[in-house]
């Protein structure tokens, strides 16, 4: 219902909202975003209920933000203290969310003044109650929540070039008044009152000049030619403009009535600014760019003086790095000259901190858990000459572990709107339709020094001349997008500079032996496996070339002697055993039980010195498979001694390798002793290469 003041409850409402005049004469402010539904303005607000006189009301509170110096607004104490009454135009919101978005559209637009009209809900029994305190306290409350809400929404950090820092940084000092509508609706429980909240904003720059600053930028990002480059090139080459095109403007350093010098225009258009509008243009370039960063503020000292200062926080691979581009300005102030520094560019806090030490609201726990800031410097590294607009494959290595492997690693840049938990890799063999092998995301699958992400394909040694296509799928706003480097082959990647130019003549001879091991092994299975593969550029697998080394000479049995398995005990309804390798991804040693005639028993299987257990499989009447599975290259001479139980006892065969196939293909006339040879070589390489890394510690 519309309350009339003609009425009791009306005068109580009245007299209410006439005695808290004086603790709300004025209030304090900041900026925010937009409102449609808008009141024309009434110039000195007709109807409205005035909370004092006007002489009261010219008393608006100045609220110059903390990480500024103490300055008077530049307007005076006179129209600071009657804008209050001029025309503004007025909007109305439904809520506190509302009003901060208008006023953030109107921070952004340059408006000043301008008020928004907000109901207000109280208790009817607080309204009413001759005890005004309550209510007081509560419009009190809602002054000092607009004041805070209003600030902290306008200058979040969004991401959006001339938003968050930009409009903190750029505008000054902040004035509030309010007025409360003369009409009071009651529904229920709830009296509803109309407040007017009316702000000021000093603005370093006009409208204009931001266009020309947003103008400027669109030609001068294009000259820039970030696109294709890596973040840290980005990076650099902004930091690298800026000082370039700007000058520390020592001719209005005290003078604080030319705002100009703390803005982006300052620095961009008039290429002369102080610490503020240096910090504030790499804010603006590097978001323009893409890169997150942040402008911070607080006491830098120099061997002669402590000041107020600004600088910067940028992301990359992960981290923040401190950027300070005033303090690697070349320009000498006494002779006007000096060269480009980067004393300054992506430090961390260790070096920082020994001369610049930020403001309270950058050391909070909030603060820190939002922006990582790393504690060394940044370390370029050749990932940085690849592109951060998209994924990369930046290198490969081999896996000698359980599975020879062949792994790839990806650089994956921050990328506006990309997770990539969802994302993963397809390796296709020699371009076939389907995928040979899915690795999916991980995010603790890295490199060792956690900057680029790995992704792995299982490779035979007859597939060591295929093609392998990698296929990169990611999502970019739930958009599926999909990177192809160009294919590879095991062959050339042990054939690449990067392993040719190694010094070491330990890797150099592994990586012979891989080579041989995987020739030999190709020639072996193509003829004698249970299923051959056919080799060719229309067959199963590409073969391989011919190494310079083959090693199948100068090997006998004997040679390999200290490999010999050894029956100890055999059950009476075992009547014999062999031993075979599986030489695919995973190398594994296969011992084969045949039992007597008719055998319908169960049999298990497992090391008796770790008590490790061995699946044993039936491949055909009378005949079980037991594997020993996931034998790394260095660990094909380690024993193993098996203990086999059947129905009538157990059977035990000890010294058990790989290598005791090398020992049993060493026979006479035997089709596998050039690859058991290769084998031993692989081997042997891989012991003295894990030594010698072992050695450089």
């Amino acid at each position: 219902m519309n309350v009339n003041f003609g009425s009791n409850i009306g005068r109580r409402l009245l007299a209410l909202v006439l005695s808290v005049a004086l603790v709300l004469a004025v209030l304090p402010a900041f900026p925010v975003a937009v409102a449609e539904d808008k009141v024309p303005a009434n110039g000195a607000e007709d109807g409205a209920l005035r909370l004092t006189d006007d002489a009261d009301l010219k008393s608006v509170r100045v609220v110059v933000p903390a990480f500024m110096k103490d300055w008077a607004p530049l307007e005076g104490d006179v129209q600071i203290n009657s804008w209050a009454d001029e025309q503004m135009p007025t909007y109305s919101a439904d809520d506190m969310n509302g009003l901060c978005e208008i006023y953030k559209e109107q921070v952004l637009a340059h408006a000043a003044p301008f008020a928004v009209t907000v109901p207000f809900d109280v208790p009817l029994e607080v309204a009413m109650a001759e005890d005004q305190t309550e209510l007081k306290a509560m419009i009190i409350g809602f002054r000092d929540e607009v004041m805070s809400r209003t600030t902290e929404y306008a200058q979040r950090h969004t991401g959006v070039p001339n938003e968050g820092d930009y409009i903190k940084y750029q505008t000054g000092t902040r004035s509030y008044g309010i007025s409360v509508d003369s009409r009071v609706s009651v529904i229920g429980d709830t009296a509803t009152f109309s407040i007017t909240m009316k702000f000021n904003v000093e603005y370093f720059t006009t409208l204009e000049q931001e266009q020309a600053v947003t103008e400027k930028l669109g030609e001068v990002m294009p000259e820039l030619e970030l696109d294709g480059k890596s973040r840290y090139e980005k990076i650099k080459t902004i930091h690298d403009w800026i000082v370039n095109h700007n000058e520390y403007d020592h001719v209005h350093v005290g003078d604080e009535t030319y705002r100009t010098q703390y803005t982006a225009y300052g620095a961009l258009i008039d290429q002369t600014s102080v610490c503020q509008g240096y910090a504030v243009l790499f804010y603006r370039m590097c978001l323009e760019a893409g890169i997150d960063v942040r402008v911070m503020a607080g006491i830098a000292t120099t061997s002669s003086e402590s000041g107020r200062h600004s600088w910067n926080i940028v992301r990359i691979d992960g981290k923040y790095y401190y950027v300070d581009t005033t303090w690697d300005d070349p320009t000498n102030e006494s002779t006007g000259q000096g060269v480009l520094r980067w004393t300054y560019f992506l430090i961390g806090s260790n070096k920082m901190s020994q001369d610049h030490d930020g403001d309270p609201e950058f050391k909070t726990d909030e603060f820190a858990d939002a922006y990582l800031i790393s504690e060394t410097d940044y370390e370029r590294s050749y990932y940085d000459d690849y592109s951060d607009d998209s994924p990369s494959l930046v290198k490969a290595s081999l896996s000698l572990g359980a599975q020879f492997g062949m792994n790839v690693f990806l650089k994956l840049p921050e990328i506006a709107g990309c997770d990539y938990a969802d994302s993963y890799v397809e390796f296709f063999f020699n371009f076939g339709e389907e995928p040979a092998e899915i690795d999916r995301f991980d995010p603790d699958d890295r490199s060792q020094d956690g900057r680029l992400y790995k992704f792995t394909v299982h490779v035979s040694s007859i597939q060591m001349a295929d093609a392998i296509a990698v296929e990169f799928h990611y999502f970019v706003d739930s958009t599926e997008c999909v990177v192809a480097p160009d294919a590879f082959t095991v062959e050339n990647y042990l054939d690449s500079p990067e392993l040719a130019g190694n010094t070491s003549e330990e890797l150099y001879n592994l990586v012979d032996a891989i080579r041989n091991y995987g020739y030999q092994a190709q020639l072996y299975l193509s003829e004698y496996a249970k299923t051959p593969w056919v080799l060719g550029d229309e067959g199963d697998h590409r073969p391989m070339r011919e190494p310079y080394n083959t090693f199948g000479d100068g090997y006998d049995q004997e040679y390999f002697t200290p490999f010999m398995p050894e029956i100890w005990e055999q059950a009476e309804d075992v009547e014999g055993l062999s031993i075979s390798l599986t030489l695919d991804t995973d190398t594994a040693i296969n011992i084969f039980v045949k039992t007597e005639s008719g055998y319908s028993g169960d049999i298990s299987a497992f090391d008796s010195s770790t008590g490790i257990p061995y699946e044993a499989v039936q491949v055909s009447d009378g005949r079980y498979k037991i594997t020993i599975p996931g034998i790394a290259a260095h660990q094909l001479a380690d024993p193993h001694d098996v203990l086999i139980s059947t129905d009538k006892g157990a059977t035990m065969i000890g010294n058990v390798s790989a290598l005791s196939f090398v020992y049993l293909s060493m026979e006479d006339g035997k089709p596998a002793k050039d690859v058991a040879c290769a084998l031993y070589e692989y081997y042997s390489a891989a012991c003295r290469y894990q030594g010698f890394l072992a050695y450089q510690g």
